[in-house]
C-alpha cells in the first residue's frame, strides 16, 4: 500500500470545512492511501537517516480524522512527503527542511526542501520582475523615503510576514510615515518590502492554485469592511472568480517554471494583473476553489504520481 506523510500543524487545529491540508489528507484516506501525520518536532537524524515519530491516520464519518496509532519510521519509507507546516518559515522550519534533505531520492517531497529555503514567499516574485508592481527592499530610512516619493501610495510589508499580519500603508504626505517605518523596520534594524499600491486592491486579490505544472483555478479574496487586508485569515471572504487573460498567461508560465524547480504545489497572488506573492510553504484556498468549481481537486492531487 502506498504510504505518504504530512509534516503539518496538529490535526486538531485543522478546520475540516476550510483547511487545505485537511482536504488533502481526507482525499488520500478515501483513496485507500496509508497516511501519516508528523510533527516537525518529532523528526530526528540518526547518522544519515531521517526518522520520525509518525501518527497513522484514520477517517471516521467522512469528516473526522483521528490518530490510529503512533509508529517510528524512516522518512525514506514514504512515497510522498508533504511539508505543509504553516508559516512563518522560522529557524525551526529551516532545520526541518535540512533534515528532509536526508530522506533519499525515492521519496518525492512537496515542496522540495531546498526551494523552501531559497524562496522567501514575499521575495520570490522578484524572480519575475516584469510582472511585479514597483517594489523596493531595504532598511535604510533615506532610501525608503526616496522610493516612496516616486509613487502615489505605498504598502509596507515585513519580509517574514504571513496571513496579512504587520502590513501598513503610507504615502509621501503621510504625517506618520517615519513612525510607521520605524515600527515595521524595528527602528530600521530589519529590511522590509515597500511596494507601490495597486488600485485594484480595493476589489480584492486573486489566489491562483497550481499543482504539478497545471493551473487549477483561482478564488477572489475580498477584505472585510473597514480593512484593506484581503487574506482569509485576516477576515477576508472567498468569492468565485475567473482569471484575466494576463493573469492566465502569467500563471501558466509560472506553473511550468515551478515544476522545473521542484515546486509541485503553490499559490500565487495577484492584485489586478500584478504578481504580488508566491506561496509555497502551505498554500491555502483549495476547499473554496473546489466549492466554486464543483471539482474534487483534492482527489485529483492525491491520486497523482509525482
Amino acid at each position: 500500500m502506498k504510504k505518504i506523510a504530512f509534516i503539518a500543524d496538529p490535526i486538531p487545529q485543522m478546520k475540516s470545512h476550510k483547511d487545505t491540508s485537511f482536504a488533502l489528507i481526507r482525499a488520500a484516506l478515501k483513496l485507500g492511501i496509508e497516511v501519516y501525520h508528523i510533527d516537525q518536532n518529532d523528526i530526528d537524524l540518526q547518522q544519515d537517516k531521517a526518522v520520525a515519530e509518525c501518527a497513522l491516520l484514520k477517517l471516521e464519518n467522512d469528516q473526522q480524522i483521528i490518530i490510529k496509532k503512533d509508529v517510528s519510521m524512516q522518512l525514506s519509507e514514504f512515497k510522498q512527503i508533504w511539508i505543509r507546516k504553516d508559516p512563518p518559515f522560522d529557524r525551526r522550519y529551516f532545520y526541518t527542511s535540512l533534515q528532509c534533505d536526508y530522506v533519499g531520492n525515492n521519496t518525492t517531497i512537496v515542496n522540495h526542501p531546498q526551494i523552501l529555503r531559497d524562496w522567501n514567499e514575499k521575495l520570490a516574485a522578484h524572480y519575475y520582475p516584469e510582472y511585479q508592481p514597483k517594489t523596493f527592499v531595504s532598511l535604510n530610512k533615506t532610501r525608503i523615503i526616496h522610493f516612496i516619493e516616486t509613487i502615489e501610495e505605498a504598502v509596507l510589508k515585513p519580509i517574514d510576514g504571513f496571513g496579512g499580519k504587520g502590513i501598513l500603508f503610507t504615502n509621501k504626505k503621510d504625517p506618520k510615515i517615519l513612525e510607521k517605518l520605524s515600527e515595521i523596520t524595528k527602528d530600521f534594524s530589519e529590511k522590509i518590502i515597500v511596494q507601490e499600491a495597486v488600485p485594484e486592491a480595493d476589489q480584492g486579490d486573486k489566489r491562483v492554485l497550481i499543482f504539478n505544472g497545471k493551473v487549477l483555478g483561482a478564488i477572489l479574496r475580498v477584505h472585510k469592511e473597514g480593512s484593506k487586508i484581503n487574506n482569509l485569515d485576516a477576515g477576508g471572504t472567498a468569492v468565485k472568480t475567473k482569471l484575466s487573460a494576463k493573469q492566465k498567461e502569467i500563471s501558466e508560465r509560472l506553473a511550468k517554471d515551478f515544476l522545473k524547480r521542484g515546486i509541485y504545489f503553490a499559490g500565487i497572488d495577484f492584485l489586478g494583473d500584478f504578481l504580488i506573492e508566491i506561496n509555497i510553504t502551505s498554500p491555502t484556498g483549495l476547499q473554496e476553489l473546489e466549492k466554486f468549481e464543483g471539482n474534487d481537486f483534492s482527489k485529483e492531487i492525491m491520486a497523482t504520481e509525482l
